[in-house]
């Protein structure tokens, strides 16, 4: 499934660059549950995460979660530019 790539570090690897945030449309007609039979939404938050089956509202609300997150990782990164003009290196 196609999505973004974050380098992280791994134990055995070192520097290896995951898959994050993918998502791609389905049908699975045959399938026993009837939310796969007709045009969902199958994201992959994190390799090997799969949220299977989503309707537009929740695909929306994840949406809406990875956007707060977004919020929370600006307001760190912020943070962190200030403490490090507070010590003199930024």
């Amino acid at each position: 499934m196609p999505g973004l790539k974050l380098s992280v570090f791994d134990a055995e690897y070192g520097q290896v660059a995951m898959p994050v945030l993918a998502a791609r449309i389905s049908v699975d007609p045959y399938s026993d549950d009837p939310r796969l039979n007709v045009p969902h939404a199958v994201v992959e938050p994190w390799m090997d995460a799969v949220m299977d089956g989503l309707s537009p509202e929740e695909f929306a609300a994840v949406i809406g979660q990875v956007e707060a997150h977004l919020v929370q990782l600006r307001r760190v990164h912020a943070e962190l530019e200030a403490a490090l003009a507070e010590c003199g290196r930024g």
